[in-house]
Parts: C-alpha cells; structure tokens; sequence
C-alpha cells in the first residue's frame, strides 16, 4: 500500500502488547519495514514464539524500546532481558523517560520528542503533526 504511493521509508510505533505484536511480525516475516520504536513493551510471555525478547533476538532494524522509570512492574523487569536480546543489533537502543508511567500521562512532550528525534535521525523525516484521538494517537510524518 504505502509503496504504491511513493512511501519507502515506514516505520512502526507501538505500545504495550502491540510492540510486543509488532516484534513477533517483525521476527518472523519477510518485511520493508525500516524501523521500529516499541513503547512500554515487556518480555514476559512464556510462549516463545511470542515473547518479545524472542523476537528482538531476530530483529536487525532500528529498534527504540522507550518505557517509564515508573512503568509497569513487567516491562521494567524485563528491560536487561530486552537488551540482552537484542545486543546482536548495533542500532538497538533503549531510553527510560524518568517519571512516566506505563500510558505517559504527563510525559507526552517528551515522549513525543523522542519518537521526533529517533525518527529524523532513523528515518530522515520527521513529524509535522500529531492528532491526538485518544487511542489510537495519528502521526504524520514528512
């Protein structure tokens, strides 16, 4: 869809069982897609074929796993995990947002201004506006 309109460069956020979703697709299919950016994502699924550490293990892409110092008890739990899994991807970064909790209340701007930033520096764009609709939150990029 997005090649047929002159879209190369695509990216995913995700946040929560969605980035953990996004990383099952990401590890286990033939895809275009150039980056990713998982927000509030933990590794605590027993099924492997699920687990988002799993699946970090067979990501190559650009990957931002961002969460909250005050995250949910899950995703902090499992942040070495993550990054373990992940060490075989030198574009792999994590990035706590000190005060946040697990939906960003407050903290939007700067969550905000993080994606803005991995996505300019990742993707050479960036994003020209946000339109918050409650869930999902539309972003569009330039």
């Amino acid at each position: 869809y997005f090649k047929t309109r002159g879209i190369t460069n695509i990216g995913i956020v995700a946040h929560s069982q969605g980035a953990t979703m996004a990383c099952y697709y990401l590890a286990g299919s033939d895809h275009q897609i150039t980056a990713l950016v998982a927000i509030g994502m933990s590794a605590q699924h027993t099924q492997k074929n699920i687990n988002s550490a799993q699946s970090l293990s067979k990501i190559s892409i650009p990957v931002l796993d961002i969460f909250g110092s005050k995250d949910f008890p899950a995703v902090l739990e499992t942040a070495t995990l993550r990054r373990t899994a992940a060490s075989h991807n030198t574009a792999y970064q994590q990035a706590v947002i000190e005060g946040a909790y697990h939906f960003f209340d407050f903290r939007e701007a700067e969550l905000r201004g993080r994606l803005a930033g991995r996505f300019h520096n990742t993707l050479n764009t960036r994003i020209v506006e946000v339109f918050n609709t409650n869930t999902p939150t539309i972003w569009r990029f330039t």
